[in-house]
């Protein structure tokens, strides 16, 4: 099997993998979207000030209490995403720059002091 060739098939199973993970967490993402957004149309459309004043201060805070961990798991989902999103973008990079040091070294050594000169200039340091 040729180098590009198993670098194509990398690539390809790493984003089908990353996609999946991405389409199932925005498919729960969407679930609870929804799920809150029936429940604030619900509580407006059944709940008058009257009744509201009626609930107490226990059943605010309760139901205060379910949106806000509903919020916070959205957001940590979001941020497992991006590392995934992440993890698999230095993965398929690791292979590449692991390859190219192999089949063409002159490149790899071109294409490191270039990233090196890179890095430099904007002041930042560079990830290979």
């Amino acid at each position: 099997m040729s180098t590009e060739k198993m670098l194509i098939d990398i690539k390809n199973s790493m984003f089908a993998r990353m996609n999946g993970t991405i389409l199932r967490t925005l498919n729960v993402i969407e679930n609870n979207r929804c799920r809150l957004s029936s429940f604030e149309f619900a509580f407006n459309a059944t709940v008058s000030n009257e009744q509201l004043q009626e609930l107490g201060i226990d059943a605010i805070i309760k139901n205060t209490i379910a949106l806000t961990r509903a919020v916070a798991y959205k957001r940590s989902l979001d941020i497992k995403n991006k590392s995934a999103l992440e993890n698999g973008a230095e993965q398929f990079q690791t292979v590449i720059f692991e390859t190219m040091s192999r089949d063409n070294p002159k490149l790899y050594r071109e294409l490191k002091k270039f990233i090196k000169n890179k890095s430099k200039e904007l002041n930042c340091k560079p990830s290979e």
